[in-house]
């Protein structure tokens, strides 16, 4: 699996990307299944408001949730270009 960090050459080495790697190793040892399916494995963190547009919120807490890898794929795939709240919302009362 491709490290997600790789993605944000632009952070690599900077003291965004280590606050990063620290908020998502605390994510994965707090919350210990899929916000949306419940699975235990393969878990990753996933930025609810999609960031190109907020930097600031690449590395708040408060906008990491859990997901599986699968269902991060999956949301991912079917909501390219519209990465909030509503459609995590929506994606996760489909897929229950």
């Amino acid at each position: 699996m491709d490290n997600p960090f790789e993605q944000r050459r632009d952070i690599r080495g900077t003291k965004t990307y280590w606050k990063l790697r620290g908020l998502v190793r605390e994510l994965l040892e707090s919350e210990s299944e899929c916000l949306v399916c419940g699975s235990i494995k393969d878990l990753e963190a996933h930025h609810v408001i999609k960031c190109a547009n907020h930097e600031y919120l690449y590395v708040e807490r408060d906008n990491l949730v859990c997901l599986c890898h699968k269902c991060h794929s999956r949301y991912h795939q079917q909501n390219p270009d519209s990465v909030n709240v509503k459609t995590l919302v929506e994606f996760a009362k489909k897929n229950k």
